[in-house]
């Protein structure tokens, strides 16, 4: 299965204000809208505050979804969920949903030359 990480924009500035991923990016884009009428999340005020204006959807990358164990533990995380954390760091200063989590997930993944080279996560 491929999984799509994408971003919103803002069109006022081109800004990305949200990293997410998904399987199938235009049901995710009309999820998105018609849930900020709604929402109480950041990203949905966001929304609102755009209109009559929508984000505009961007595809960052896409990968296929697989699980990968954390260096050192029983613990597993999808990659999917690391290459949007990768995004999410690249536009942390303007994304309204940064995961700290899942950030540090993906530094342990970074750090680790034996994975960097094995799944070809170069920063």
């Amino acid at each position: 299965m491929t999984i799509h990480i994408y971003g919103l924009l803002d069109p006022r500035n081109g800004v990305v204000r949200y990293v997410g991923q998904c399987e199938n990016l235009k049901t995710r884009y009309t999820l998105h809208l018609s849930q900020a009428m709604r929402g109480d999340k950041p990203q949905s005020a966001w929304i609102r505050k755009l209109a009559p204006e929508k984000p505009v959807l961007v595809h960052l990358e896409s990968v296929e979804q697989k699980r990968l164990r954390l260096p050192g533990s029983c613990r597993s995380v999808r990659l999917s969920s690391i290459i949007e954390a990768k995004w999410l760091k690249r536009f942390r200063r303007t994304v309204l949903n940064l995961n700290k989590r899942q950030c540090n997930a993906y530094d342990e993944f970074v750090n680790s030359p034996e994975l960097q080279t094995r799944y070809g996560l170069s920063q």
